[in-house]
Order: structure tokens, then sequence, then C-alpha cells
């Protein structure tokens, strides 16, 4: 669990720092799915990129922390497990985007194959922190190493 746990940790960080970084540029904003209002916004946008890298910060420090690499955090536990299940639910918009791009559903929101590959890269993310967080439940409640 801990490899699994550092992992995530590492990967969300880079999200993390990706994202701070695009939130400067409008253009690489709307191509990773920004919406047209907040675009329309700088101000917004830098403050919206960032606040959100600051979560995907806090997510990869309770991941390292999960797996060992750093100190221990409070309430360890549930909120590995808050993250694991917040990026499991943003991978699972992958069903209904290919059911979008089949032509199964019709909707008034543009989806476009690129969106597939973010749904699926949180998916991953959601499974590798579920398979960790899972995998160390009784070592992460003791504050074990294992």
């Amino acid at each position: 669990h801990q490899q699994l746990l550092k992992t995530a940790g590492v990967t969300t960080l880079f999200l993390a720092g990706f994202h701070s970084i695009i939130g400067f540029f409008p253009s690489v904003s709307r191509f990773f799915g920004a919406p047209e209002p907040l675009l329309q916004n700088y101000a917004a946008l830098v403050v919206t990129s960032l606040f959100i890298s600051g979560l995907l910060v806090l997510a990869g420090v309770y991941a390292l922390s999960g797996g060992g690499f750093i100190r221990r955090l409070p309430a360890l536990r549930p909120v590995l497990f808050i993250i694991s299940l917040i990026f499991l639910l943003r991978g699972m918009m992958i069903l209904p985007q290919i059911l979008v791009l089949a032509g199964w559903i019709d909707t008034t929101v543009p989806v476009t194959v690129r969106f597939l590959f973010f749904s699926a890269g949180a998916l991953g993310l959601g499974l590798v922190f579920s398979l960790g967080t899972a995998g160390g439940w009784q070592a992460l409640k003791a504050g074990l190493d294992s």
C-alpha cells in the first residue's frame, strides 16, 4: 500500500503544479475544459486554478503521508477515503462521455475524445488512491509502518 500511495502522492503533486501553470494561460485552460465564463475573467481563472492546485497539493501530501514518506497527518484514513472517492467519481464521468461520443445520448455540452483521457486519468488515479488506502487500512488506523 505504501508504494501505491507514494505513487498517488507524486502524481497528484505533479498535477497540482501543472494545474497551477495552465491557469495563467486561457487558451491552454480552454483546451483542458475550463468553462467559457471562467475564461472571460482572467483573475477568476487564475484564482480558481490556484485553488484547485491547492486541493491537489493537499491530496498529494496526504497520499505521501499514508505512504510513509512524510509524517502522519490528522484524520489520515477518512481523508484518503474521501480523496479516493472524489477521483473515482470524477473518473466515472467517462461512462456518459463514451455514451455521448457513441451517439447514444444527445447533449448540448460538447464532449471531445480528449475528455475521455482526462476521465480515464482521474479514474486511474482514484484506483491507485483506493487500492493504496484499502491495502493499508489497518496500518493507517494504527499509524503503523507496514
